[in-house]
């Protein structure tokens, strides 16, 4: 089994405080998702809800969802369909979507286009596992098998941690932001990548 899912239909769900019931609605294929297994979900500034499955990307208005995935003749569109997570850049409102064997993309709302990073390198086609945006803007991504990224945007920097520059794992899971430091789910274990670069077990 690939990852756990996280929802297996979408569901919304409205409060009616006076009657202090809980009314759920259910989304599905039949009304324009594109897949019933949900891997991730991301609600944006805007309040639109978006939903990665392993075909492609989904993006709720409240009434009708608008479809993105891989298309072999737009080089614009996404490098891969199976999304594995989704986070956007509360400053910027770039959004960042880590895919299967795709590599990292993001989506710029303005323009309606995506771009994959880094561009015409191995790592395009890597397995991003999950991701965090810093206070900085960056990008950090875990991978299934090549250790943790970190990425500038702006200058389109890129570091890599794993077994091949001391890092001790390559194999990561979840990844979060505190602070400065970041911290990262390895296996059924939780370690610290400080702001300074130490990894702390």
């Amino acid at each position: 089994m690939l990852k756990s899912f996280l929802l297996f239909f979408f569901v919304s769900i409205t409060v009616i405080l006076n009657a202090q019931t809980i009314r759920f609605n259910k989304r599905s294929i039949k009304d324009g998702l594109t897949q019933s297994s949900i891997l991730t979900l991301l609600e944006d500034e805007k309040g639109f809800i978006w939903a990665g499955t392993q075909d492609g990307l989904n993006r709720y208005d409240g009434y009708h969802f608008k479809t993105f995935k891989n298309r072999i003749d737009d080089k614009n569109s996404l490098s891969n369909s199976f999304i594995n997570t989704i986070k956007q850049d509360k400053n910027s409102y770039q959004i960042w979507i880590g895919t299967q064997n795709g590599g990292l993309n993001r989506f710029d709302p303005k323009s309606s286009t995506f771009y994959t990073f880094p561009k015409d390198n191995i790592l395009s086609k890597i397995d991003v596992q999950q991701l965090a945006i810093d206070n900085n803007g960056s990008v950090w991504f875990t991978t299934q098998n090549n250790g943790l990224f970190h990425y500038w945007p702006s200058n389109e920097k890129l570091e890599k941690y794993n077994t091949s520059n001391g890092f001790p794992f390559n194999k990561l899971n979840q990844i979060f932001i505190k602070g400065d430091d970041i911290w990262i789910e390895i296996g059924r274990h939780t370690s610290e990548l400080q702001s300074r670069g130490h990894l702390v077990c």
